[in-house]
């Protein structure tokens, strides 16, 4: 393969998007970069129509191997092609391994690389490992000391991780220090030669795994279920953790590479929980129920991908309600949906969900990835323009309640979520955003053309006690200064002291009219990163949402009755 230098004209690659397929990524074919701070390269390979925000898969070679031999023999390169998988690889007899204490930062250097998002726009929660010969011990050991890194992890090769590392690596606390990193899953997959693997190892991950005790065998593995029994969040964590041990010599054959991808890799994603993140099942879109929708916008072909509710015809009232769902920045309308799960809320309260994918975003020092345009950025596409479309064409094919037509987002989606409420509170009813606020530049302000103050609209405003910025209006200027907009704006009473209460790990502030109405909302949720979680769109949808409508005059309501 012709291995490639990275680019380092992002403009210049902004302005060569094909303006019919504007979230395939630009890059495609080998290319090959130096480690920052590291004298040791890796390797990344882009397949031809992969999207951004795409699944990713880390190998880590064996030694005696090029990269091109080993690409060649065992077959990841047609299984990222046919899966659109890009291939992060490291290793190999170009750059070959030493001991653990010599490769445990370049393994960080490897993960700080594909999560700064340089030239490659993946997601944390398709993240996937495998390791080869030297590289399964080696990957062994970062998974210990690192479980929550990865979906998933598979081992190809002998793993004889000393028990002494084990133990230690597994009593040190993970991202609550009260939660130790043995007590953290990881679906593990190991392939070999049974007597690779010893039980020590395997026991480990049984136990971290809390698998259940007796074992089932299909063919030529012998698999380790998760307890079903196991007490876990039921909106956000589920018991998918498997121990799978396959009995196959033939470790470099592309039917297994193959078959550990489709049969075990691809089967979890980790979301971005509030501590370790959350393993749950990977659904592709018409798993969820999703079907993608594409429309042209100025030219620019724009897609989304919506969820309307099986049993729409029985439940459904004469009208239903609608939300809209904006994705963070470098995620897409699909990806966003792994660590929100509104098609959850959706399915059980009856509404249409609608998850456009934004702008592809033009930066100085990062490669093109799809944003919003928050700031109406003349040479972007313009985003208000498509969520109208996109909108006018949901009320045409169902039966849209204008009056009840929501809007939801995270990070830089939470900043689109805000621009909607200033410049469309004609087209929405009440906004939620979630760890994110305006706060000029991209991600627009409140003197941004096109705001509107003729129209009230509700707006609930979360960051996470971890998050970007600080959590609280104490230590957050641009939350503070948000607020303050929103409670001057409606001439709030209670600007200076909120009603205030707490759910569990959300602390909320409340301004509320004269009459009790309450129209902005600021939660801080303890513990909690940069990050949305499945159990946020319930309480979105459940406790304020659900409570505002608009009358045919366009009369906002609170509980059925006219805010005035």
């Amino acid at each position: 393969m012709d291995w490639k230098q990275f680019p380092s004209n992002f403009n210049e690659l902004y302005r060569g998007i094909f303006r019919d397929t504007p979230y395939e990524t630009i890059l495609t074919g080998g290319y090959r970069g130096c480690l920052p701070e590291e004298d040791h390269s890796y390797w990344v390979y882009f397949p031809e129509g992969m999207e951004y925000s795409c699944r990713h898969l880390v190998l880590l070679l064996p030694n005696d191997q090029t990269v091109d031999e080993f690409l060649e023999k065992t077959g990841w390169r047609e299984v990222a092609d046919q899966e659109k998988i890009l291939l992060l690889i490291a290793g190999s007899r170009e750059d070959p391994w030493g001991r653990w204490e010599q490769e445990e930062e370049r393994l960080s250097a490897l993960d700080r690389v594909r999560n700064d998002r340089t030239y490659m726009d993946t997601q944390r929660a398709f993240s996937y490992l495998a390791g080869y010969g030297e590289g399964a011990e080696l990957g062994h050991r970062f998974v210990v000391k690192n479980p929550a890194v990865y979906a998933s992890a598979a081992f190809l090769g002998k793993v004889d991780t000393e028990e002494g590392f084990l133990r230690e690596e597994g009593e040190k606390g993970s991202a609550a220090p009260d939660i130790p990193r043995k007590a953290v899953p990881c679906p593990v997959c190991f392939v070999g030669d049974p007597a690779w693997f010893p039980e020590k190892v395997l026991a480990y991950w049984r136990q971290a795994n809390r698998s259940e005790p007796v074992a089932y065998r299909q063919g030529e593995n012998i698999v380790w279920l998760p307890d079903a029994s196991q007490l876990e969040s039921t909106v956000e964590h589920q018991p998918v953790a498997r121990v799978q041990l396959t009995a196959e010599r033939r470790t470099e054959a592309a039917d297994v590479a193959a078959s550990v991808w489709k049969g075990f890799l691809s089967r979890t994603v980790r979301a971005t929980g509030i501590l370790n993140g959350d393993l749950h099942p990977y659904r592709t879109a018409a798993q969820w129920g999703c079907c993608r929708r594409e429309i042209r916008v100025d030219g620019w072909m724009r897609h989304w991908y919506e969820y309307v509710p099986g049993r729409l015809s029985v439940l459904a009232e004469e009208k239903i309600p609608l939300v809209v769902f904006f994705h963070g920045g470098s995620s897409s309308g699909l990806s966003g949906l792994y660590s929100h799960e509104w098609v959850q809320v959706a399915k059980e309260r009856g509404f249409i969900l609608a998850l456009p994918t934004g702008t592809m975003r033009r930066q100085d020092t990062l490669m093109p990835h799809p944003a919003w345009n928050a700031a109406r950025v003349e040479d972007h596409m313009d985003d208000e323009k498509f969520i109208r479309c996109m909108v006018e064409d949901l009320k045409r094919r169902y039966p849209v309640d204008s009056g009840r037509v929501y809007v939801c987002g995270h990070s830089m989606g939470a900043a689109m979520t805000q621009r909607a409420a200033l410049a469309m509170p004609d087209l929405f009813t009440a906004a939620a955003s979630n760890s994110g606020v305006v706060r000029g530049g991209f991600m627009g302000d409140f003197d941004t053309p096109g705001v509107r103050e003729d129209l009230p609209i509700p707006i609930w405003i979360q960051m996470g006690e971890k998050d970007v910025g600080g959590g609280t209006l104490e230590n957050n200027p641009a939350a503070a200064r948000t607020v303050a907009y929103w409670t001057e704006r409606y001439r709030l009473p209670d600007r200076a002291e909120p009603f205030r209460w707490r759910s569990g790990r959300y602390l909320n502030r409340e301004w509320r009219t004269e009459k009790g109405v309450p129209m902005v909302r600021y939660t801080t949720t303890l513990e909690k990163p940069h990050a949305i979680t499945p159990q946020d769109p319930w309480l979105y949808y459940d406790e304020f949402f659900s409570r505002f409508s608009k009358q045919a005059d366009g009369v906002l309501c609170y509980e059925g009755k006219p805010v005035r």
